[in-house]
């Protein structure tokens, strides 16, 4: 992946110095400034690798990049509202920052039945506002249904 980026990033820069600078485009040039600029940036990232920076863009498949392994993800187990609250659990996403989002949500009793189910788009948004969106969404349609009168909420 930092290739990918280097070679872009290259790419970019010497057609700009080509346009605004005048400068002649080399296509081995432009191979060696990549090889050198992966380089620097892998050993920025991660300066541990046990390889000089020449070393790195002149042989980078001798360089191997530590691997970070995932942290072990624990059970999450739904657990029930106390007797006379109600509960929504509420999801919202985003594509990318911004981008098309959607929320959701699932309200249940402290029998675990469902009580309420929805979902939606809501358009190009970033993360945080589809999680701000989806509380308030759950907050108006438990107001406005039959169980606001009579039970507390937990979201």
């Amino acid at each position: 992946m930092v290739f990918f980026f280097a070679t872009v990033c290259s790419i970019w820069l010497r057609k700009n110095e080509v346009i605004f600078n005048n400068k002649v485009f080399s296509v081995e040039n432009l191979v060696d400034i990549v090889k050198l600029r992966a380089a620097f940036w892998a050993k920025a990232k991660w300066p541990t690798i046990p390889a000089g920076v020449l070393e790195i863009s002149m042989q980078p498949c001798l360089v191997s990049v530590p691997s970070k392994d995932p942290a072990p993800r624990g059970q999450v187990v739904w657990t029930r509202p106390p007797m006379g609250w109600l509960k929504f659990n509420v999801d919202g996403v985003a594509q990318s920052q911004p981008g098309l989002g959607g929320i959701g949500g699932v309200l249940r009793n402290h029998e675990s039945w469902v009580l309420m189910v929805f979902s939606k788009s809501i358009g190009l948004v970033d993360s945080n506002m589809a999680e701000i969106l989806v509380v308030k969404e759950a907050l108006s349609l438990f107001s406005s249904s039959q169980w606001s009168q009579s039970s507390s909420l937990i979201i």
